[in-house]
């Protein structure tokens, strides 16, 4: 009388752990590109929280602080990605970038980040 097999074998076991790591490697570029956004969103609240209610702050001076304080992190953005405007006593920060990250040759995982914040009342 045959015994029934218990478990995994080799080869099911080896593939197994191949997909695993595949989704843990390509899970971590699209963890970090989130931390990124984050990163983004607390810069800009610190910056639009350091120049609240300063008179002479022009929109030009929060995008270039906001650069500078995200300069150090590598996030793929451009001063043209973010949109500063005057909004009665304060400012109104709008971000919008994509990164994309590889697969493959022929196919890539495509990320579009928005960020909308405004000077705290």
């Amino acid at each position: 009388m045959k015994s029934k097999q218990k478990g995994l074998s080799l080869v099911v076991l080896i593939i197994l752990l191949a997909v695993v790591g595949v989704i843990a490697v390509y899970g971590s570029q699209v963890g970090l590109a989130y931390l990124n956004k984050n990163t983004l969103e607390k810069a800009t609240k610190v910056v639009l929280l350091e120049y609240k209610g300063e008179d002479k702050v022009t929109t030009n001076d929060i995008r270039k602080a906001i650069l500078t304080k995200i300069s150090m992190e590598n996030i793929d953005i451009r001063a043209e990605d973010i949109v500063v405007t005057k909004d009665g006593n304060g400012f109104n920060v709008q971000a919008y970038y994509s990164k994309s990250v590889g697969v493959t040759e022929e196919l890539s995982i495509n990320l579009d980040f928005e960020i909308d914040q405004s000077t705290p009342e």
